[in-house]
């Protein structure tokens, strides 16, 4: 039978069915109109296995099944629920530090190379910057007992300012032509070094020829000086090292001055010298030269001025302390600054022979750094020449002195 309905009435009908959705409850329309809620699984701890590697700690399936991936596929798949599977411990992800200590152990090397390099450089060129005596043929080879340096301080004016303050005192009448003031030989052991001072009045034959002062030996060379303490002292000379005054100046200057003890308030009025104190007192350039040339050294002794009667010998005595001050003051300085300063002023002041070489100067500095040289007196006796000059002479206690030295 045909249905006189029209055809939309079935569709409003079954639309008309459905519940508004103010009817329905709120809960049930959220659990048919959102998408199902899909938890991610608990995060696993990835195990870690003895030479592993990061391929093998991939994990797919549940929780239940979750089989270990293994890069080659013909290894057996292997469960982690199996109670065979090994017991893993999880690794935690640290982040690396990078290591610097290499790169701080680089840098302590090269500072130290430094350290080393600078100090090698300055000394090579001041030691180049020195001037050569051609002597090295009257020189004898150091033995291992010990070496002997000859040293000498002259007075030339070559390099003095004449209006230095007591030039003309210091050095005496005349501002041309050198002499030699100071004659000392410098002992190196292992035990210690040592001064022994030469006076210059010492009488002696010269580079065997006739008996002159010694530092007329100088005057005619000073290979010539070289042959007399050798020949007539039997002291053998390995070094010869001159100094003169100009550069003695630079030098104290360099290092701020040299302390010395006095026991009482001192002055010469020949030299310049004038030292109104006693105890330690600092010399500038000036009284230092003033000091070692003294020949008229006069203390205040309880108010009253008394002369040094050993005259030469006083002034051999006053020199080797003030070297003995000076080489110490040397020795501590640390200030890069005036280390340079030491060094321009050395270069300046000496005279070397030309067989010492670099490891050589290195090697006697070094020495006498570690060492306060200890002075020796040369026992003599006053006497007169021919012409009734007052000259000095080796007496009977003079060899067992010069022995010390390689000598006698």
């Amino acid at each position: 039978m045909a249905s006189n309905e029209h055809p939309t009435s079935d569709f409003r009908k079954r639309l008309a069915a459905i519940p508004k959705i103010d009817e329905a409850p709120v809960d049930d329309l959220w659990e048919r109109a959102a998408p199902p809620v899909v938890k991610p699984p608990a995060p696993v701890a990835r195990p870690h296995l003895p030479g592993g590697t990061p391929a093998e700690e991939q994990f797919f399936g549940s929780p239940d099944h979750q089989v270990l991936l293994d890069p080659d596929p013909g290894l057996p798949e292997r469960r982690l629920n199996e109670p065979d599977y090994p017991e893993y411990v999880a690794t935690p992800v640290v982040k690396k530090r990078r290591r610097r200590w290499p790169l701080v152990f680089a840098m302590l090397i090269f500072l130290a190379g430094l350290a080393i390099v600078i100090p090698l450089y300055l000394a090579s060129r001041t030691f180049a910057n020195i001037e050569r005596v051609p002597v090295s043929e009257a020189l004898v080879d150091p033995v291992p007992a010990g070496t002997n340096v000859l040293l000498i301080g002259t007075d030339s004016r070559d390099g003095i300012d004449t209006e230095t303050e007591n030039a003309g005192l210091i050095l005496g009448d005349g501002i041309a032509g050198e002499r030699t003031d100071t004659v000392m030989v410098l002992r190196i052991e292992d035990e210690g070094s040592k001064f022994l001072s030469l006076p210059r009045d010492l009488w002696l034959p010269i580079d065997g020829g006739d008996p002159q002062r010694i530092n007329a030996a100088f005057a005619r060379s000073p290979e010539a000086l070289i042959n007399t303490v050798q020949n007539e002292l039997g002291i053998p000379i390995s070094h010869f090292v001159q100094v003169d005054l100009a550069g003695f100046i630079d030098l104290v200057d360099a290092v701020g001055g040299v302390d010395i003890t006095i026991a009482n308030p001192a002055f010469d009025r020949n030299s310049g010298l004038d030292l109104p104190n006693a105890g330690t007192v600092t010399l500038d350039s000036t009284q230092a030269l003033a000091f070692v040339r003294s020949r008229s050294y006069t203390e205040i002794v309880n108010g009253s001025e008394v002369v040094d009667l050993t005259s030469d010998l006083g002034r051999v005595q006053r020199q080797q302390d003030f070297l003995r001050a000076l080489l110490l003051k040397v020795s501590q300085e640390r200030n890069p600054a005036t280390v340079n300063s030491m060094t321009s002023a050395v270069a300046e002041a000496l005279v070397i022979d030309d067989g010492t070489s670099l490891t050589d100067a290195l090697r006697l500095a070094n020495s006498i750094r570690t060492s306060s040289p200890e002075s020796v007196t040369l026992p003599t006796s006053p006497t007169t020449t021919g012409g009734g000059a007052a000259v000095l002479v080796l007496n009977d206690e003079s060899p067992a002195t010069l022995a010390q030295f390689g000598g006698g």
